[in-house]
């Protein structure tokens, strides 16, 4: 494994970049659409990553929650990782990390 995915193993802060424009209701509706942005601020570059995730059915409620929790897998540098993380919708930021992402299941394992 390469020194950026073990750096980013670390928690640490994170921010949601959606370009062109980075308001809650960007956010909401990419996280709807199953692909988002993430800027791990503290690393050197930053660093930003495209997450696949599930699209969340709770983005179209009249109240979505202040707080997320997002889980998504990607590769990166030819790992496979998941990333975990929380963002809090009033600023758009929290923290986030990558883990090591689950052996795909073998024909025949049970």
């Amino acid at each position: 494994m390469n020194d950026l995915v073990q750096r980013l193993m670390v928690t640490q802060v994170i921010a949601v970049n959606v370009p062109p424009h980075l308001t809650r209701e960007a956010f909401l509706s990419a996280l709807g659409a199953g692909l988002i942005h993430i800027r791990f601020v503290d690393t050197k570059g930053p660093t930003d990553l495209s997450v696949a995730v599930e699209p969340y059915v709770g983005v179209q409620s009249q109240s979505p929650p202040e707080r997320l929790d997002i889980a998504g897998n990607l590769t990166l540098d030819f790992c496979d990782v998941e990333f975990r993380g929380t963002v809090e919708l009033d600023s758009l930021a929290g923290e986030g990390r990558l883990c090591q992402a689950a052996p795909e299941p073998t024909a025949g394992s049970s």
